[in-house]
């Protein structure tokens, strides 16, 4: 396994910013005072509809030393280990749980990638190291995520109908916005239906 440094991936991190299927961000959206702890998002959850060796998420609790995080310091114990597994091949995250208002989110952000093939979509949009974020309802063996779609953003970034700091590279969005300008949008905007994709349903595994 290789760690993820910050090296001029330029062209590697627009080919993930062209997909669309996430929001990458310069910056997470949380302060240590929004992360919180759920022992149910602990385990290995799946979805039916594909292979248990194609795709599923193994979430454990981790070894705060093990965080790519530098910033956190007294909430370091909230931190996730997240080996997503697709087509497989898996990629590790630190993840994070974050309360926003009356909604959680899941905060993704890469600690190491596999010397292979790229094969994990997911992995490969994080290929330069990126936030992102999606919504979660986690319930006792049944975990609802839905992830932001980045073009239903992008879109209204271009008709000024939400303003937010944010990068254009190549014409794709990279968020530059500090967390509470994040938290800020989120709670603005979370009622709105366009602003997330369609829910991927996955069951605990065992």
């Amino acid at each position: 396994m290789k760690t993820f440094k910050r090296t001029p991936l330029l062209s590697l991190l627009i080919i993930a910013l062209v997909n669309g299927c996430v929001v990458p961000s310069l910056y997470p959206l949380y302060t240590e005072n929004e992360l919180i702890i759920d022992e149910r998002l602990e385990g290995v959850w799946v979805d039916n509809n594909e292979g248990d060796d194609d795709f599923g998420l193994k979430i454990s609790k981790s070894n705060p030393r093990d965080s790519k995080d530098s910033s956190l310091s007294n909430s370091a114990d909230k931190l996730y280990r997240l080996e997503h597994t697709d087509d497989g091949e898996t990629v590790i995250f630190d993840l994070f749980l974050v309360k926003v208002g009356n909604s959680t989110y899941l905060d993704f952000f890469p600690n190491e990638y596999p010397d292979q093939e790229f094969k994990n979509l997911f992995g490969l949009m994080h290929i330069y190291p990126v936030h992102t974020f999606a919504k979660v309802v986690i319930k006792e063996n049944e975990l609802i995520i839905q992830n932001f779609d980045g073009d239903y953003i992008k879109k209204m970034i271009e008709q000024n109908r939400v303003k937010i700091s944010h990068e254009n590279i190549s014409g794709e969005i990279l968020l530059s916005a500090s967390p509470n300008e994040l938290q800020k949008f989120v709670l603005k905007y979370e009622d709105e239906p366009k602003l997330f994709e369609g829910k991927s349903i996955l069951k605990r595994k065992g």
